[in-house]
């Protein structure tokens, strides 16, 4: 059966629970050169240079900051995923409610065109643009979005024709 190790920056096996303190209080220091850490830490600068090349607290370091970047790129790609989705429903909302307008209010051709490229972009959606779902300010917010993206589109058919 295969072991698991443990994170490079957990207590390290001999490491005392005083030392391994001392490494996670540095760990959480802003600067962390260990000229700037005798005071916050209480030790000598020797002291200081003989725990961090035992324990290795540079190393260990370098990989708790790069776990913590990699957690928090990972929450930035979620965040904007989750934004670009409720941007993406509130398009389809209004377009929904445009749709449901008397047609001489709504541009059916471009708005279905709209919908379709938004269900080809996100296909997770369930995209019907047979009822309005948006109304009052949501749909009026959402219907600003969505004259804006059927005035690029024409003006990047007309760039290409």
């Amino acid at each position: 059966m295969e072991q698991i190790e443990p994170d490079p920056w957990a207590r390290m096996k001999g490491e005392s629970e005083r030392d391994f303190a001392r490494f996670h209080q540095w760990l959480t220091f802003a600067d962390r050169r260990l000229s700037q850490s005798e005071g916050p830490l209480g030790l000598k600068h020797a002291r200081l240079e003989e725990l961090s090349a035992k324990w290795k607290w540079q190393d260990r370091a370098a990989a708790w900051d790069l776990h913590h970047a990699k957690k928090l790129q990972e929450e930035t790609v979620r965040l904007r995923s989750e934004a670009a989705h409720i941007l993406v429903q509130g398009i389809l909302n209004a377009a929904r409610a445009r749709l449901a307008a008397p047609d001489e209010e709504c541009e059916t051709a471009d708005l279905q065109k709209l919908a379709n490229s938004l269900k080809a972009l996100t296909p997770s959606l369930d995209i019907s643009v047979s009822k309005p779902v948006a109304t009052g300010v949501e749909a009026g917010v959402a219907e600003d979005e969505i004259t804006i993206a059927i005035r690029r589109a024409r003006e990047l058919q007309a760039g290409d024709g």
